[in-house]
């Protein structure tokens, strides 16, 4: 029998959060993903979904985590200071970040005086720091293969693959499709994957115009050059609510059968 593999949403927008009445079913915290690998537990960024995740972690045994970001712009870190699994001495965390410092400068970042009550100080869990870089591969355990690749965005972002147990899936939150290189790269690092999660923050129609990110057409061509066996939708604009957001997800569907727009709470099983 195979062994347990999930995806749940906890975050899915982009840029920034969209707490309102438009945006209810789909959810309007920033990026974060929980992995289930078997008995570990993966955490893709660290954004406002975060600090539901942590408070769910909370309630169980404690366990080690691997931690995957992307890269530091606020909507996938502003999660940080609120993750009760860092405020929790037992818990042990295996952070895997582009960023030079990890964890231990972010929140130095994040968590000074005037923005943030509390300094890093409270973080007292055991954080293990290591730089990630593209073409790094990592084990954080048995059976647990994770590797990243370079995406295009504003000051440079990780795409992140987890591989277990046969199956696999790859995670690319922030990247502006069109150089051939960095797509032929990606193409070739989500190669037969499972699920890939991709960035769909645009519009189809958005003006011309570096914008760091892509549209669900182009993420859509993505997931046919990798082969993707399935397509979830993210990173969506704050502006996107939720009946703009179900239109989109009939018309993928219709474009690329398998393809839905992830909302907060889901989870998928590889």
């Amino acid at each position: 029998m195979a062994r347990r593999f999930t995806a749940t949403f906890w975050g899915v927008r982009g840029s920034a959060p969209a707490m309102d009445g438009t945006t209810v079913r789909y959810g309007g915290d920033t990026s974060c993903v929980e992995v289930v690998c078997g008995d570990h537990r993966l955490a893709l960024d660290l954004g406002g979904g975060a600090r539901r995740l942590g408070l769910a972690l909370a309630d169980r045994p404690p366990a080690p985590l691997t931690l995957l970001l992307s890269h530091a712009h606020y909507d996938h870190v502003m999660g940080l200071p609120f993750f009760a699994p860092f405020r929790q001495a037992e818990a042990r965390i295996l952070a895997l970040s582009p960023v030079e410092g990890g964890v231990a400068r972010l929140a130095a970042e994040l968590m000074r005086r005037p923005f943030f009550p509390v300094g890093p100080e409270a973080l007292v869990a055991r954080i293990v720091d290591l730089h990630a870089a593209p073409g790094a591969v990592f084990e954080p355990a048995e059976g647990v293969v994770v590797s990243c690749a370079g995406a295009a965005h504003d000051g440079g972002a990780l795409a992140w693959r987890i591989d277990f147990d046969g199956r696999s899936l790859v995670y690319v939150p922030d990247h502006e499709a069109g150089d051939a290189q960095t797509d032929r790269t990606l193409a070739h690092f989500a190669a037969g994957c499972d699920l890939l999660i991709h960035d769909a923050t645009l519009p189809e129609a958005a003006p011309r115009g570096r914008h760091g990110h892509s549209s669900w057409g182009a993420a859509a061509l993505a997931a046919r050059r990798a082969e993707a066996r399935r397509l979830a939708l993210f990173h969506h604009h704050p502006e996107a609510g939720d009946d703009q957001l179900d239109r989109l997800a009939h018309q993928a569907a219709e474009t690329l059968p398998g393809t839905l727009v992830a909302r907060a709470g889901q989870t998928l099983d590889l």
